[in-house]
């Protein structure tokens, strides 16, 4: 019988995380520009309330994180398809 991976909690989170595409977007443009202002992200997404950035920055919290001031930063030593891009297309 064949022992098969059993897929790492981390990456099938990460999977979950991803799936979505407007947190895929924010992904990349972080991975564009490194951090923006709250306001120029709520911008770059167009037609985005505050409370659903909030929410998807929120299920991101591992990836990117919100500064006192109002910028949104990606961790990219904790995910390195957000340093390099890849899979979040």
């Amino acid at each position: 019988m064949l022992n098969m991976p059993v897929m790492n909690d981390g990456l099938a989170s990460l999977h979950k995380v991803l799936k979505d595409e407007t947190r895929r977007k924010i992904v990349l443009l972080l991975n564009e520009k490194e951090s923006l202002s709250y306001t120029d992200l709520l911008n770059a997404l167009r037609n985005f309330s505050t409370g659903k950035l909030n929410y998807h920055l929120k299920i991101l919290n591992k990836l990117v994180s919100k500064k006192r001031r109002r910028t949104v930063r990606a961790h990219r030593e904790r995910c390195p398809c957000v340093q390099t891009g890849f899979g979040v297309r």
